[in-house]
């Protein structure tokens, strides 16, 4: 292994050709110059310069030596850029969690935004159901995850990052002629399509605190997952109650009505590890915090 501080001596002599020179920039005496070098020709097995009472030339192992060096020192300084900018949230690879219904909203603008702002930062994405997300954060398959409201431990940080209101999805053919709003009471009067409690518990229980709240007792014919809930809409098997940003998702063939009755919204959540304290993490944080989610439902 050569000791950086020897390649450096190395590459003063050979960029001044002269040994008193090079020491002045290095702030050694001559005779510890000379010393440096010695020990480098040893290691080397190689004799780097050509000596005489007048003058100092590199030997054609010197020459490649020097070229050798100035390609590391290159690289060095490239790392040494990387590295710094990797702290301070300049670049970096940034693995995303996204959920389904994330997917469909004014998240992926957002964070178009927020990257090209940063065009050193690489985007890595892994669309995931809630359930999941905490997992990817703990082994380090994820920085940053966009998820519904899951339980957590104390080791994960989770903040609200955008509410949205809820809708009834159906057949535009089974929408109701200049109908605007639908009530509750409506709805359960169909067949409806639930959610998988093992995949979307969120969602699941959200739905039953809903009709729990308005008394009502909905007739789920089918049970499933965003985005295949939107399917079984198409197919007529039933309605669906469904976050706003999925309209999004279709642009023909199906009619998204706001509940009357029902306020609820559902959360989208920003979750991280504490324990990753990248600046790039926190910076994405703070830029969405200040963005104008609303566009995703009001469009």
């Amino acid at each position: 292994m050569i000791d950086a501080r020897l390649l450096e001596c190395f590459v003063a002599v050979a960029e001044t050709l002269h040994f008193g020179k090079a020491a002045q920039r290095l702030f050694i005496s001559q005779p510890a110059l000379t010393q440096q070098i010695k020990r480098l020709e040893s290691k080397l097995d190689a004799m780097l310069f050509e000596r005489s009472t007048r003058a100092v030339f590199l030997t054609p192992a010197g020459e490649t030596l020097l070229r050798r060096a100035r390609l590391l020192q290159a690289e060095t300084d490239d790392m040494l850029r990387q590295v710094r900018q990797v702290a301070q949230g300049e670049a970096g690879l940034l693995k995303i969690g996204l959920t389904p219904t994330a997917a469909c909203s004014s998240l992926a603008e957002a964070i178009y935004r927020f990257s090209t702002s940063r065009p050193n930062i690489e985007l890595e994405l892994h669309e995931l159901n809630s359930v999941d997300m905490v997992a990817g954060l703990r082994q380090r398959k994820l920085d940053i995850a966009f998820m519904r409201p899951v339980n957590t431990d104390l080791d994960i940080h989770i903040k609200t990052l955008y509410n949205e209101p809820l809708v009834y999805c159906v057949r535009a053919d089974q929408a109701g002629t200049g109908q605007i709003k639908i009530g509750l009471s409506k709805v359960v009067a169909a067949p409806l399509i639930g959610y998988d409690n093992r995949i979307s518990p969120y969602f699941n229980e959200l739905l039953s605190k809903i009709f729990i709240d308005h008394g009502l007792v909905p007739r789920y014919g089918h049970r499933s997952v965003i985005p295949t809930i939107l399917s079984y809409v198409e197919m007529g098997l039933g309605g669906a109650i469904v976050p706003a940003s999925l309209k999004r998702s279709r642009a023909s063939g199906l009619r998204f009505l706001p509940l009357a009755d029902a306020p609820q919204h559902a959360v989208t959540c920003v979750t991280c590890l504490k324990a990753n304290q990248s600046k790039l993490i926190f910076d994405l944080q703070t830029y969405l915090q200040e963005f104008d989610f609303q566009a995703t439902w009001d469009d």
